[in-house]
């Protein structure tokens, strides 16, 4: 059977929450977005803003130096295309869902809470992944941290390095 391929992207950003974030994690990636294997420049995930689709190539024209870590998930075309459905489906109504900044702080400090239609970055990402069936999570949703993604036994760390050389790798041209 012919395995499809999910991403998850982590990034560094330097803003005063990441720092904060970085600072009571340990660990030095802040921000987690997932993607799939047939636009390797779209990446999806929650800002401040709400609901994002990101481009790598903003990124890269913006930020080269930005560091990033890659992780790969081989899953079943079934498991792959119910990623896509949910992913359509948020993009669909992005302007109904927000970003909770009282969920981090509260997934910082262990306690689960789930507000409905209110996300952090990496709580989207693991609610994506486990309702398709891609992974099996060892902790709610509303507690996983970007750190989470790389003690996934299914993830596979495929590159890691800054954004310019994530775009190399996959031959995307972003000037």
């Amino acid at each position: 059977m012919i395995k499809r391929k999910i991403f998850i992207l982590l990034l560094h950003f330097s803003d005063i929450g990441s720092l904060a974030m970085q600072y009571c994690t340990d660990f030095y990636y802040t921000h987690a977005s997932i993607g799939l294997e047939e636009d390797m420049n779209t990446f999806y995930s929650f800002v401040y803003k709400g609901f994002l689709v990101e481009k790598l190539t903003y990124y890269a024209m913006k930020e080269a130096k930005k560091a990033c870590l890659l992780y790969e998930i081989e899953v079943k075309p079934e498991v792959y295309q119910q990623v896509r459905e949910q992913l359509l489906a948020f993009k669909k109504q992005a302007s109904v869902f927000s970003y909770t900044r009282i969920g981090l702080l509260l997934a910082l400090l262990h306690l689960p809470f789930k507000w409905p239609g209110h996300y952090f970055c990496s709580q989207f990402v693991a609610e994506i992944l486990k309702k398709s069936g891609a992974v099996r999570l060892n902790k709610r949703c509303c507690l996983c941290l970007p750190y989470d993604f790389t003690l996934l036994a299914e993830a596979k760390c495929c590159f890691e390095g800054s954004i310019t050389g994530l775009l190399h790798r996959f031959n995307l041209n972003y000037s």
